[in-house]
């Protein structure tokens, strides 16, 4: 993996001579500008602060004096520094993109479309679970359940071939999220080996609360006719937290599409 130790950043201690474009830049969700004349760039974050300082959710990105993106970090900021615990993304302005845990999994993402998928360490990659090039060819129409009470859509997966799950559609989700009991069954099936098991990661949720949550690697997940590999997932904490498909399945496609009208789900 590419050097991304957080090149977009300056010395956050200079903070102070920003500005505060809008919200609340003290303790709260707020907008900060800071104008960079040596490096002939500004920075624009956009997230939660404490006490003054960056703190929380949030996203700080460079762009040239000529408002062209240099690169972006979404994560979470721990006094003004972003915290490499959790779950963060990177984007770079050649088209790469980072997205995992620097001590963790993750995946890069290359300018042709290539990407990279496997357990990093201190940056940089320690074993490959999966290398290839994102789908493009392959079309999947899938119909999806529409929710009687709520905006929600459900989609049936199947995992390592054996275990059927009703997922909520979540494009939003991160990582696709499995209940106690369904990893439970993994295991006892041997669906699951001891080298798909990785450490418990941290996770800050939409409150800005933490939590902990174990860490696997599904060796096959199937939706539409299409078999997926090597996907990487969470077990929550409680069997009634919900089941959550996400980006680290999603992201596989080239194209995701829901017609609203047919409840139809379009991968390509």
């Amino acid at each position: 993996m590419r050097n991304i130790a957080f090149i977009i950043l300056v010395n956050l201690s200079l903070i102070s001579y920003g500005q505060c474009l809008s919200g609340d830049c003290n303790n709260g969700f707020g907008v900060w500008k800071y104008i960079d004349k040596e490096q002939k760039q500004y920075l624009i974050y956009k997230g939660m602060f404490e006490n003054g300082k960056y703190h929380g959710k949030g996203e700080i990105t460079s762009f040239s004096n000529k408002n062209e993106l240099i690169s972006r970090f979404e994560g979470t900021f721990v006094h003004n520094q972003p915290n490499e615990e959790y779950y963060s993304i990177w984007t770079f302005n050649n088209g790469m993109k980072f997205e995992g845990f620097k001590n963790g999994m993750g995946t890069f993402y290359y300018e042709d479309g290539k990407y990279e998928r496997g357990l990093y360490k201190d940056g940089k990659l320690v074993k490959v679970y999966d290398r290839n090039s994102i789908i493009k060819k392959i079309t999947s129409v899938i119909s999806l359940e529409k929710s009687e009470t709520s905006n929600l859509y459900y989609i049936n997966a199947k995992l390592n071939k054996t275990v059927m799950v009703k997922f909520i559609f979540d494009s939003g989700a991160s990582i696709i999220s499995i209940s106690p009991g369904i990893y439970a069954e993994l295991l006892k099936y041997g669906l699951i080996q001891k080298e798909d098991v990785l450490d418990d990661m941290k996770f800050t949720i939409a409150d800005g609360s933490v939590i902990i949550k174990k860490t696997l690697i599904i060796r096959e997940v199937e939706i539409g006719g299409i078999t997926l590999r090597n996907i990487l997932a969470t077990v929550n904490n409680t069997e009634e937290a919900p089941l959550l498909l996400g980006q680290s399945v999603l992201q596989k496609f080239g194209t995701v599409t829901i017609d609203n009208h047919s409840h139809k789900l379009y991968l390509q």
